[in-house]
């Protein structure tokens, strides 16, 4: 039976469920110490599995933007350069995740951004050192929420609030048509005052919605939680939030106050966005290589699949089939020998292409550049090292005339030998108003 590991660290102790099934229905709960994660873990049989983080929105920032683009890598390229934007570090030092919640006619695409510190993440990763996994996947808790919310209300219209509380903090998460669209995070303190803050945070993520995404309000509010105290909260916003509230009930651990439902909720999602995996870069593009792979290997096995029923449909008798399946094997001996020769041929001509001088000269790259250059660009740097690489720098009136640029480049016969890509573009403040001063620059592949 599969299984998937899911958890989540908050300071010094770790939640952790374990996902059974083909409908992944939760099977254990714990919370434990951070440093019984890896021995709790070999004694639940944890052995090269699927293992999900939910990072606590707290250690997270999360936004929703406009985008000028539809397709996700570019997206993803933007983004990472935008980052810095958002939170006051370098962007090498931050990780981004972002999922498409809708797409606009001019092209653009409304994301919701969540970025993370590099060093987080590496400390969450480090925490299974030791341990074997098919993958992992870092998303942020209120992701989780979206993804219970869809669980029991998988065709939800409109806008709808969520609330998850425990002993560590709280949590107001808002879902567009079913996409994760708004969240924030406050500290809870369950004194006796806590009817009061829970109102005020409530209409703080209101006013801060409106603000952000939509003057449009919330219809409903699904409380989230321990079960009591889910009914508690019911009960103070059906007296005061003037919006039909109710709770959401889920498996939970019997002898503790926290909520899983983050957790729960990251493990029943069925498909999961891979864009807004908040892992490091090399990591993510290791597993897009492997699902690669293993895509292709079904489509041959599919293909593999369909060749032997039409073979079996033609075939009289299985003498008929078993002489057939051993010719096949011959001949599949045979070809193996006789494709040595070749594979000698196409590594030698590696080894005279990787030794070939480029055929390209500066005279044409630069005709090219000019051929390709859109209005509204301005170069005034090109240096060409022949058999090297390319640099471009220039000004533009936006950013997306940037990407665009590139993407010209990319796509023209003269440059497809380097990998090209935006070094730098910042934004600049000239008497004329604001451009962005930019870099391209690429190395032979």
């Amino acid at each position: 039976m599969s299984k998937l590991f899911v958890c989540q660290v908050e300071g010094d102790s770790v939640k952790l469920i374990i996902m059974r099934g083909r409908k992944g229905e939760a099977a254990r709960y714990r919370q434990l110490p951070l440093k019984d994660l890896v021995p709790e873990l070999k004694r639940l049989g944890f052995n090269n599995d699927n293992m999900i983080f939910s990072l606590p929105r707290s250690l997270a920032a999360s936004r929703y933007i406009k985008i000028p683009s539809h397709s996700p890598p570019e997206i993803e390229r933007m983004v990472n350069l935008q980052a810095p934007r958002f939170l006051p570090y370098p962007a090498e030092e931050l990780i981004t995740g972002f999922e498409i919640v809708s797409l606009e006619k001019d092209g653009s695409s409304r994301i919701n951004l969540a970025i993370a510190q590099k060093d987080t993440i590496n400390r969450l990763l480090g925490s299974l050192s030791g341990l074997k996994r098919a993958k992992i996947d870092v998303f942020i808790s209120s992701y989780g929420l979206c993804g219970l919310y869809n669980h029991f209300i998988p065709k939800g219209k409109g806008a709808t609030a969520l609330i998850d509380a425990d002993a560590g903090g709280m949590e107001l998460a808002v879902v567009l048509n079913g996409k994760l669209a708004f969240s924030r995070h406050s500290k809870f303190d369950a004194s006796p005052g806590w009817k009061s803050f829970f109102i005020e945070e409530l209409k703080k993520t209101r006013d801060s919605y409106a603000k952000e995404i939509s003057p449009e309000p919330w219809q409903r509010i699904y409380v989230f939680g321990k079960t009591a105290f889910s009914e508690q909260v019911k009960g103070v916003l059906n007296e005061q939030a003037q919006y039909p509230v109710e709770a959401v009930t889920y498996g939970n651990s019997a002898d503790s106050e926290a909520s899983f439902a983050a957790l729960t909720g990251l493990g029943l999602k069925k498909t999961k966005d891979d864009y807004f995996s908040l892992l490091p870069a090399d990591l993510k593009a290791g597993y897009r290589r492997i699902a690669r792979r293993k895509k292709a290997a079904r489509i041959i096995i599919c293909a593999c699949a369909v060749v032997l029923i039409v073979i079996s449909a033609f075939s009289r008798n299985l003498r008929a089939k078993a002489e057939y399946a051993k010719e096949l094997k011959e001949q599949a001996a045979r070809m193996a020998i006789e494709a040595k020769p070749l594979e000698r041929i196409e590594k030698a001509l590696r080894v005279m292409e990787s030794r070939r001088k480029p055929d390209m000269i500066a005279l044409n790259a630069l005709f090219e550049l000019h051929q390709v250059t859109p209005e509204g660009i301005y170069l005034y740097s090109f240096n060409f090292e022949e058999g090297n690489g390319i640099s471009v720098r220039g000004q533009a009136q936006e950013l997306n005339s940037v990407f665009e640029f590139l993407s010209s480049m990319e796509r023209s016969p003269a440059f497809k030998r380097f990998g090209l890509k935006v070094k730098y573009a910042a934004h600049k403040k000239t008497q004329s108003g604001e451009t962005v001063d930019f870099e391209i620059f690429g190395l032979k592949r």
